[in-house]
C-alpha cells in the first residue's frame, strides 16, 4: 500500500502463498529450499524483471517468512525504473 501511495508501484498482482515443505514433497525433483529464517524475519528479495502486455514493466519480488513463501508481480506504472533504484 505504501509503495502505491507513494505512486512507486501501480498494481500488486499476488500469487497464492504456497507452504515451502509441502512443496518440497511433492516436488523432490526441483530443488526448493526452505529460507533458515528466525522468529519473526522475513525475507523480501526481487527475482527478475516483467513486463506484461497490459500493465507495462515491473519487478517480480519473492516474499518468505517461515515455511510459507509468496510471488508478488509490482508494475511501475509504465515507467522503467533501473534496478538500483528499486533496491
Amino acid at each position: 500500500k505504501k509503495l502505491m501511495d507513494c505512486a512507486v508501484v501501480s498494481r500488486v498482482d499476488a500469487d497464492e502463498a504456497a507452504n515451502l515443505k509441502k512443496a518440497k514433497k511433492k516436488d523432490k525433483a526441483n530443488d526448493v529450499s526452505v529460507p533458515n529464517l528466525g522468529a519473526n524475519e522475513c525475507r523480501i528479495e526481487t527475482t527478475s524483471r516483467i513486463h506484461h502486455f497490459a500493465h507495462g514493466p515491473g519487478y517480480r519480488v519473492e516474499v518468505s517468512e517461515g515455511v510459507v513463501a509468496q510471488r508478488l508481480n509490482m508494475f511501475t506504472g509504465r515507467k522503467e525504473i533501473p534496478l538500483k533504484d528499486w533496491l
